[in-house]
């Protein structure tokens, strides 16, 4: 499934479950921001919730936060039934879904040095960096760098990256000088977060958890989003060891370049 060839955007955020760490996009054709906007607020407003509050998969889907928060007063049926027909309503769009993942156990916690490429940790939070990175790939392959506008949930957890520290969403992007290839987030303020991260965080929250062998509280009602997903998702999600090895270099590289910008 392919959005027109105009400019698209994408929505992007992390998640992680089980032994799967995964970063999701959420892309809807720029003609279709709007409509995807008011979907989101017509469905908080049915299911009585403010404007203003977040569809944050980690509070509502937890019932001692949701009880804490603005979703306190749906059931968890019904944000199940407010999930699902926001995926619905976003695929009829139509909205495009990649997501990069990988089995954390499939990897070392840390890339050994070899010739000039140093060791660096592989923890979660460098992973989750290599896995948007996959997902921009994948989106690059169909859309041109030019067509495309990107806004990252920001992730300010700090982390040893090769031989640096950083903000963990500074790895939030796509970076390849051999192939031209750079998308970089858009820059926006917490206050003004766009609408349709909410939608990104849904999915990669599906996405981590539809995928995950570990059993979960209402897995098959995720497993049925993931499906409604599918029909829009890009093939190929799952992060194999050669691409693993090739996002680890072109991470190095990048690595070099902001140390070098300092």
């Amino acid at each position: 499934m392919h959005l027109p060839q105009s400019e698209v955007y994408a929505f992007g955020d992390e998640s992680n479950f089980g032994d799967v760490i995964a970063y999701g996009l959420a892309i809807v054709h720029a003609y279709d921001l709007i409509a995807a906007e008011r979907l989101l607020s017509g469905l908080k407003q049915r299911y009585g919730v403010g404007l203003q509050e977040e569809f944050h998969c980690k509070i509502v889907f937890s019932g001692d936060q949701r009880q804490k928060s603005q979703w306190k007063h749906p059931s968890e049926i019904q944000v199940l039934d407010f999930a699902e027909e926001l995926i619905l309503g976003l695929v009829r769009l139509p909205t495009l879904f990649i997501v990069g993942a990988v089995h954390r156990i499939e990897y070392p916690e840390e890339l050994p040095a070899a010739g000039d490429f140093p060791a660096g940790k592989m923890g979660m939070n460098q992973l989750t960096g290599m896995m948007c990175m996959a997902a921009l790939v994948n989106l690059n392959e169909h859309y041109s760098q030019d067509q495309i506008k990107f806004w990252a949930d920001p992730n300010r957890t700090q982390m040893p990256f090769f031989s640096r520290r950083m903000q963990a969403h500074r790895n939030y992007k796509l970076t390849n000088n051999d192939a031209n290839q750079h998308i970089t987030p858009e820059p926006f303020n917490d206050e003004d977060k766009q609408a349709l991260l909410q939608a990104a965080d849904l999915f990669a929250y599906t996405a981590t958890h539809a995928l995950s062998e570990k059993d979960s509280r209402n897995k098959e009602r995720f497993d049925g989003l993931y499906r409604m997903c599918s029909a829009n998702t890009e093939s190929g999600c799952i992060v194999t060891p050669h691409l693993m090895l090739q996002l680890a270099f072109r991470a190095h590289d990048l690595s070099l370049a902001l140390r070098s910008s300092k």
